[in-house]
């Protein structure tokens, strides 16, 4: 299957998609929430780690972290993400991230979140980076118990 197509129809149907998985997670179906989402990411393209091992989770919220305090200035605010594909990559990362809290290990919630934060990061600003921000904000400040993630 062709990827461009794959990737076309999911962010052509994100809004349908997204509102479908919020649907899943209300009624208390977050494994076929994560799973929609796992499923779509590898469609684009995107590896899903089955597992995370602390120390790699940790390591990935200091590279994140570290990334950001090297981009972060005024032109990177001002820098858009002008891909489609990506936004909804990151508006997904974000989705799993969210999903993954409810019944997968602490370190794949980071995993997720850190890599949509490392796409904002890379490729500019988009509306779902705020979100992205937030949950890497509580992984960074409560490394041994995350109360909530958004």
């Amino acid at each position: 299957m062709d990827i461009d197509i794959v990737a076309s129809f999911f962010v052509a149907n994100k809004r349908n998609v997204v509102i479908m998985n919020l649907v899943f997670q209300t009624q208390g179906r977050v494994v076929d929430a994560y799973n929609t989402f796992s499923c779509i990411l590898t469609q684009l393209g995107e590896t899903i780690p089955e597992s995370v091992s602390p120390e790699a989770a940790t390591g990935m919220i200091t590279e994140t972290v570290n990334m950001f305090e090297e981009i972060y200035d005024d032109e990177w605010k001002r820098t858009n993400m002008e891909d489609e594909t990506l936004r909804a990559t990151v508006q997904f990362y974000c989705g799993m991230a969210l999903a993954a809290y409810f019944f997968k290990p602490r370190t794949i919630v980071t995993w997720y979140t850190c890599r949509a934060v490392q796409l904002c990061l890379r490729k500019g600003m988009c509306k779902h980076c705020p979100i992205a921000l937030v949950q890497l904000t509580v992984l960074a400040l409560n490394r041994d118990n995350i109360p909530c993630m958004l």
